[in-house]
């Protein structure tokens, strides 16, 4: 809407614009040729304007969606991280998992510079390292902190849902 509003008002200027070169216009008609220069400067300025809008629009836009995907991404490396280890199971690689609780640093890292959820994402960050050293200790995650890590998992599933959609 704002880039069509920009358009509207950047033809009108350059209309006006168009105008005030192609006229002859005496000396008595000044009234007349400073009305279309006064009018063809505020169009400008409201097409620069409107441009800066829309951009701005545009950056928060970016900055949402990467938000967005990386949530994503902490979901998905969360899920393959917990649905092997439910019920303190044995049976999952732990070469995987050490690449899931990797992918879940990463994402972790680019929320918090981003300021998205600090205190959640902080506690998930310390709820997958006590799994993933109960991992290396035990071979296994105990039910207690799965439960703990899958909640901290859908309180932030909830949160990202409730800003993004």
């Amino acid at each position: 809407m704002n880039i069509l509003i920009s358009l509207i008002s950047f033809l009108v200027g350059g209309i006006v614009t168009f105008i005030i070169m192609t006229t002859q216009i005496s000396a008595t008609d000044i009234d007349v040729k400073l009305t279309l220069n006064i009018g063809s400067l505020i169009f400008s300025v409201v097409t620069c304007l409107i441009a800066f809008l829309a951009l701005n629009a545009w950056r928060t836009q970016i900055k949402h969606k990467t938000i967005y995907d990386v949530g994503l991404q902490l979901e998905k490396s969360l899920l393959r991280f917990l649905i092997p280890t439910v019920n303190e199971s044995k049976d999952f690689s732990k070469a995987e998992l050490m690449e899931q609780y990797k992918l879940i640093t990463e994402s972790k890292f680019i929320l918090l510079q981003r300021e998205f959820e600090s205190p959640l994402i902080r506690t998930i960050e310390n709820e997958a390292r006590l799994a993933l050293n109960e991992l290396k200790d035990n071979s296994y995650v105990s039910k207690e902190v799965h439960a703990k890590l899958s909640g901290s998992m859908n309180i932030f599933s909830k949160k990202i849902n409730a800003v993004f959609n």
